[in-house]
């Protein structure tokens, strides 16, 4: 039998969880089975090159600059010859239902949690908003989390052909590789017994890394062995807040990494993750986190306890004081922190594989046929 035809549509490939979940889905079964192709409404970012890599033909409109550019969109997918049109966000989601072929199947991701709406900026509302209204013409719209696909129905989206699929992860990708952190932890100049508290995401309201700063800056006054680092795109002292947050005094201790691409390299160099968010889905980093054996601290929002279940600490969102006594009480003591990582890497083995996810993918769309 022939293999079908998918075209993606996606936002952007920049570093963020979904574009990431993205290619770890194309990396694996769900890669194989299909013939795939990625279109992105912006650049090619960190993981165009990747993907690539693996043979996929990956297009970028750069619309942000070019906003005509989307006009070319129903051409490009058309000359895809695709049997399923893919949307990815609800930028994304959108564009794949103007340029679907007729008789191609369309299914919508949305990987996003809706916890704090009203806070997201006028214009995502809006879009939001349009995913409500289409929602009822995708054969299938894909929801990460139950409590994301919850929160969507409240807002507007069709219910019945609503579907919740976990993110799936490659534990044999994220796991605590010693070579990778003695490397990383050398070019920062950060010692070996040193214990270092770790953030990864975007520079995002939504991420609220102001939470973790006024814990973390907190501990570090008092705990001279103890380093933070964060990584996400924007996250560098260039970057205003994080110029104005942090102590000049203190900065030698506080990496900022930015954007990076070697995801288990940055986990590996960490002893403690945290989420500090004030909203998520299904918060794919805290998977990797915890696949990597990582003690992690996760904002009690989205699907982050039932991830995390009791293998880690879950505080309340928006409370510094909060997460800075999880801090404390992982750094005060390291045998909790080792079994704590190792059941979290177990949880994350037996719950959430990516193969499992892969084989949802694959089922879901050769039922199409």
């Amino acid at each position: 039998m022939m293999k079908k035809n998918i075209s993606h549509v996606i936002t952007g490939l920049g570093t963020g969880g979904a574009e990431r979940f993205l290619l770890n889905l194309l990396e694996g079964p769900y890669g194989s089975a299909f013939n795939h192709s990625v279109i992105s409404l912006t650049t090619m970012g960190t993981y165009g090159s990747q993907l690539r890599d693996l043979g996929i033909d990956v297009r970028a409109l750069r619309i942000k600059t070019s906003p005509w550019a989307v006009a070319a969109l129903p051409k490009l997918v058309r000359d895809q010859r695709p049997d399923i049109v893919q949307g990815w966000m609800y930028h994304g989601n959108l564009a794949a239902s103007f340029a679907r072929p007729h008789e191609a199947k369309l299914i919508w991701n949305v990987l996003h949690g809706l916890d704090n709406f009203s806070e997201e900026k006028r214009k995502t509302r809006l879009v939001i908003q349009a995913n409500a209204h289409f929602s009822s013409r995708p054969e299938k719209v894909l929801f990460n989390a139950e409590i994301s696909r919850q929160q969507h129905l409240a807002a507007g989206f069709c219910e019945e052909n609503s579907e919740v699929i976990p993110n799936g992860f490659d534990f044999e990708k994220f796991y605590l590789d010693s070579g990778l952190r003695a490397e990383l932890r050398k070019r920062l100049c950060i010692p070996a017994e040193t214990v270092v508290i770790g953030h990864l995401g975007r520079f995002h309201p939504v991420k609220d890394h102001g939470n973790f700063l006024q814990a973390g800056l907190a501990v570090l006054a008092n705990e001279p062995d103890v380093h933070l680092l964060l990584a996400g795109q924007g996250v560098e002292y260039a970057t205003k807040f994080f110029h104005e947050k942090i102590p000049k005094l203190l900065r030698p201790r506080v990496h900022l990494l930015g954007d990076r691409r070697d995801v288990p390299s940055v986990l590996s160099a960490m002893d403690i993750f945290t989420q500090s968010s004030r909203a998520e889905g299904f918060p794919n980093v805290l998977g990797e986190a915890m696949s990597t054996g990582l003690a992690c601290i996760a904002t009690s929002v989205g699907d982050s306890a039932f991830v995390l279940d009791d293998t880690g600490l879950i505080v309340r969102p928006e409370s510094p004081t909060s997460l800075e006594t999880a801090m404390r009480k992982f750094l005060a003591d390291p045998s909790m922190r080792r079994i704590s990582g190792e059941r979290a890497r177990e949880r994350i083995k037996e719950r959430f594989p990516l193969d499992s996810t892969a084989q949802a993918y694959i089922s879901l769309c050769r039922s199409f046929y």
